[in-house]
Formats: C-alpha cells, structure tokens, sequence
C-alpha cells in the first residue's frame, strides 16, 4: 500500500484561513512540509502572504511573494511543530490552488516557475520577505 504524502489542498480564500493546523495531526516531534502554491489567473498578477502561528501564539508572516499569471510558487522545508498552524490568503478568492506535502529537514527554500514550468528567478517573483532561500542559491532572508 502507498502512503500518501499530501497533507492538504485547496484554494487560499481573501482573508486568512488555515491552510494546515493542529486539527490535521502533526506528530508531536513535529514535521516539514512543502508547500506548491500556482496562480490560476490568465491575466492578473495575485499578492500570497504566508503565515505560521507558534501553538496558540500570534501568526507571524513567514513569505509574502507575488505570482504573476499561470505562474507556481514551491516553498520546501517549512518547519510545524505540534500546534502549529500554517496559513495564508491571497489578493482575490479561489484564485491561487495550494498544494502541501510531506517534507524533508532543512533551510526553508523557494521557487518560482513561470507559466512554462521554467525557474522565473526574479522577472516573475516581484517581491519576497522572510526567511526564503532561492533554489538557485540567491539567499533572500530579510536583513532588517
């Protein structure tokens, strides 16, 4: 028997919502998880924040990136611990479909690929914050 390693799906709504909380079972030593989030739009550019509470803490923005059109965004290594929820909204509803699995231990990592599956770099990705490593090696961790 396979074992299925997505975790959660659906589409990020216009206000905050939970993309992965408590309520779906992370272990009690906590885990990673990828995250695939793709701009369904044809012809508008979509605002995703990222948010991760800590238990019953205050959400804190994690990413904030914005697709263009037809374009993906592939977060890997997102760290939950027990208690953690995983949230996030976008510009407009039912827009932008989220993908999570199962992920491996590690450096947060990002990137985006253009409408033809090719890493954008930075003429898609107009704009990112937090602790977000680019796959290519570009580190855009947040000076401030």
């Amino acid at each position: 028997m396979a074992e299925n390693y997505t975790l959660a799906d659906g589409q990020l709504a216009a206000a905050s919502a939970t993309i992965l909380g408590p309520a779906d079972g992370t272990p009690p030593g906590g885990r990673y998880v990828n995250l695939s989030l793709f701009n369904t739009s044809q012809g508008g550019d979509e605002t995703i924040i990222l948010t991760q509470a800590r238990g019953a803490g205050t959400p804190r923005v994690i990413a904030q990136v914005v697709l263009g059109p037809r374009c993906q965004r592939l977060v890997g290594s997102i760290a939950l611990a027990a208690g953690d929820t995983l949230a996030g909204f976008a510009t407009d509803a039912a827009i932008v479909d989220y993908i999570v699995t199962l992920g491996a231990a590690g450096r947060m990592t990002g990137v985006t690929l253009d409408a033809t599956g090719t890493d954008a770099g930075t003429a898609v990705l107009r704009q990112i914050r937090f602790g977000i490593e680019d796959v290519v090696g570009t580190d855009l961790v947040d000076p401030g």
